[in-house]
C-alpha cells in the first residue's frame, strides 16, 4: 500500500470515528436514560435479539471505549450528570439509550 493510500485510509477512519462520536452525543441529548451494559460472554446473536426486543423504546450502541470516552466528554457539556458514567467505561460495554424507566431496563438486563 502506498503512503497516499495509507493517508486516505487514516482520514476515512477518522471520519468514521467522528461520525460515531457525533451519533453517541446526539443520542445522549435525545434520551433521558443512559446506561451501560457489559457484553462479556454475550454472542452477537444474543445481542441482536436483545436489540430486536427493545426496538422502538431503546437503542443499544457498541463502540470502542476510546470512542465512548470522547463522546462522553462532549455530552457532559450539555448533561453534567453523565460525568458519573466515566469511571465505569473500562470493559467491553455497550451504551443503552432510552426514555424508559431505568429500573425497568435494569430488570430487563438482569
Amino acid at each position: 500500500m502506498s503512503s497516499t493510500e495509507t493517508k486516505q485510509n487514516q482520514h476515512q477512519y477518522s471520519g468514521i470515528k467522528t461520525k460515531q462520536i457525533s451519533e453517541l452525543v446526539d443520542l445522549s441529548r435525545k434520551y433521558k436514560t443512559i446506561g451501560l451494559t457489559r457484553l462479556d460472554g454475550i454472542t452477537s446473536n444474543v445481542l441482536q435479539n436483545i436489540k430486536k426486543s427493545l426496538r422502538g423504546s431503546t437503542i443499544i450502541k457498541v463502540s470502542k471505549n476510546t470512542i465512548k470516552l470522547l463522546a462522553l466528554e462532549q455530552a457532559i457539556k450539555a448533561r453534567p450528570d453523565l460525568e458519573k458514567i466515566r469511571p465505569h467505561i473500562t470493559h467491553s460495554l455497550a451504551f443503552v439509550f432510552s426514555n424508559e424507566n431505568p429500573h425497568k431496563l435494569m430488570r430487563f438486563f438482569d
